[in-house]
């Protein structure tokens, strides 16, 4: 835009991870993962699974490769160790089972190529075969395990969290598959128990369990990081962050009576009678651990879903940016003020996108009392807001004190512009920055509120100027992320260009995006323009281009150079 909401024109040049401030667990619990997790390593240990398949021992377990990886794709599931601490099965979201360590290969009976349903694994005692779960509560074997069935099934619900054996039966088919509610179901002829259960709330993250003293024992762990005893277990505190779904995954110490708990960030927390262990790997503000496995056993988690609203993004959207509204950028003379948020809603716009800071703003929040009354105006007319910012992605720390300033805002949705490159020529600490600064924004923004991404059109970057950001990181800011915004100014493209058609280019920045995000079905709102340079007729094309990509939203940039006539017809 010419501001920069997309300045990628051809006249533009033709056309490691650092660690953000943000609230941490400890923030809401009692004790930072980081320092509860660096104290003495023990000759105990297990493997922390990353979402990307890489496996970080802790403890005395020794570091192993792997038996699959899938870079930037977040879709390994679970791990169990064997006994020997030192190879184990990875499970993947598809139902793959995987070696690593010298473990012997093992057969699935089921998998589901393409659909990520699979949510948990767990080892029989003779660390070659055992079951995996899937989202519906259907129990699957695996290396010549003998068939059980379970006594829940939920078709067409994906609410199974864990699976477990009883560890005091020797045979190693009897155990229970926990739903999200908290709920434990026995199969094989295990007993029934109850640890915790809240109908309604799927808060259940992880469930292990033991033989104690001859009788079977287990805890089942919920997303505050709240242990829940069963059977023979006996009650056992540790780090907890109320309010928070951070915990990720829990396994036993047997021999000392207690185990413990990972959260999402990689943070690893001692319960019972099991020592202090410090991590190999830890992401701050980046949840992204999918799993722990320690001493013939494991546990897994599906990526952390949290309750979160699209609603801010769907629809039609009017777009403003501080050259409109603004006193500061517009020399005293704004063309956008509280009439046109009347006009917005009298023509059905649903979203009032709205810049609220950029870069080279002297304060976090531009003249934060006139953008306090747009935004009070357009809730009364009944739109929803988003806030939008444009980092330079040079300097992190500014760029993070005005993201922090943005969480606190009236508004229902966040948006980060990611453009420029002029401030931070070198690709590669550009790349760390956004990645950085996006890890942060989704740890600041409320965990209800969605977090939009606005991205250079991929048409641009990968066909018309290759060199202008070359390995954008988009597998790294994936999980950052709720909705895309591509900026596909067709009016940008030369007139003798293919690219010139509305459809065409819309339809293949989408494509495009959702290849490199190996998402197919990635949410986008698909932003056109420029304004005051779209006739009607490509006005048609691109609403027929977002409703072929089955987009959720469009909008055109922007509000004030778009003619009456075609706000209409948006």
């Amino acid at each position: 835009m010419r501001r920069f909401l997309c300045g990628v024109v051809v006249a533009c040049g033709g056309l490691f991870l650092a660690l953000p401030g943000s609230a941490a667990p400890s923030d809401v619990g009692t004790t930072d993962p980081a320092i509860t997790s660096a104290a003495a390593t023990v000759p105990d240990g297990g493997y922390v699974l990353d979402g990307f398949g890489g496996l970080h021992p802790f403890g005395g377990a020794p570091a192993v490769s792997p038996g699959s990886y899938w870079s930037g794709w977040d879709i390994a599931r679970g791990v169990v160790a064997r006994a020997d601490n030192r190879s184990g099965y990875v499970l993947d979201g598809w139902g793959g089972v995987h070696a690593f360590g010298g473990a012997p290969g093992v057969r699935a009976t089921a998998a589901w190529p393409g659909w990520d349903i699979a949510r948990g694994i767990t080892l029989r005692p003779d660390g070659a075969s055992g079951y995996v779960l899937d989202g519906w509560g259907g129990v699957h074997a695996f290396g010549g395990a003998p068939k059980v069935t379970p006594s829940a099934w939920w078709p067409g619900w994906d609410i199974a969290r864990g699976i477990a054996l009883d560890r005091c039966d020797a045979t190693g088919t009897s155990g229970w598959v926990l739903d999200g509610w908290g709920g434990l179901h026995p199969f094989g002829g295990a007993p029934a128990r109850t640890a915790w259960y809240v109908p309604g709330v799927d808060l259940a993250r992880g469930i292990t369990t033991w033989c104690r003293a001859g009788a079977p024992a287990g805890y089942v762990l919920d997303g505050w990081g709240r242990l829940h005893p069963f059977g023979a277990a006996p009650a056992a505190g540790t780090t907890s962050w109320p309010g928070w779904d951070i915990a990720r995954g829990i396994v036993m110490d047997q021999a000392r009576d207690g185990g413990w708990i990972v959260d999402g960030w990689g943070g690893l927390h001692a319960f019972g009678g099991a020592r202090r262990v410090a991590p190999s790997g830890y992401w701050w503000g980046w949840d992204i651990v999918r799993g722990l496995g320690a001493g013939g056993a494991g546990s897994g988690a599906i990526p952390h879903q949290v309750s979160r609203t699209i609603a801010p993004v769907q629809g039609k959207g009017a777009w403003v940016d501080l050259f409109d509204w603004s006193l500061t950028y517009t020399g005293g003379n704004p063309t956008v003020g509280l009439a046109d948020i009347d006009a917005m809603a009298a023509t059905g716009m649903r979203t009032l996108f709205i810049q609220v800071t950029r870069f080279d703003a002297a304060t976090p929040i531009v003249e934060a009392d006139r953008l306090a009354a747009l935004l009070t105006r357009a809730h009364r007319r009944g739109m929803t807001t988003c806030a939008w910012f444009l980092p330079a992605l040079a300097d992190l720390a500014a760029d993070q004190q005005k993201v922090a300033a943005i969480a606190k805002l009236d508004v229902d949705c966040v948006a980060i512009d990611i453009e420029p490159t002029s401030a931070q020529r070198d690709p590669a600490a550009r790349n760390a920055n956004l990645i950085a600064l996006s890890r942060y924004a989704r740890a600041k923004v409320p965990s209800a509120m969605p977090l939009a991404a606005i991205v250079l059109p991929p048409v641009v970057t990968e066909i018309l100027n290759t060199s202008y950001w070359p390995d954008f990181p988009w597998s790294s800011i994936k999980g950052s992320y709720d909705v895309w915004m591509p900026m596909s100014y067709w009016t940008n493209r030369a007139d003798d260009s293919i690219w010139r058609d509305p459809y065409r280019y819309t339809v293949e920045n989408v494509r495009r995006l959702r290849v490199d995000l190996q998402e197919p079905g990635a949410l986008v709102n698909a932003i056109g323009g420029i304004g005051d340079e779209i006739t009607a007729t490509e006005l048609v094309a691109f609403r027929r281009a977002v409703v072929d990509t089955r987009s959720i939203g469009l909008g055109i940039y922007d509000w004030a150079s778009t003619p009456p006539s075609l706000r209409d017809d948006l």
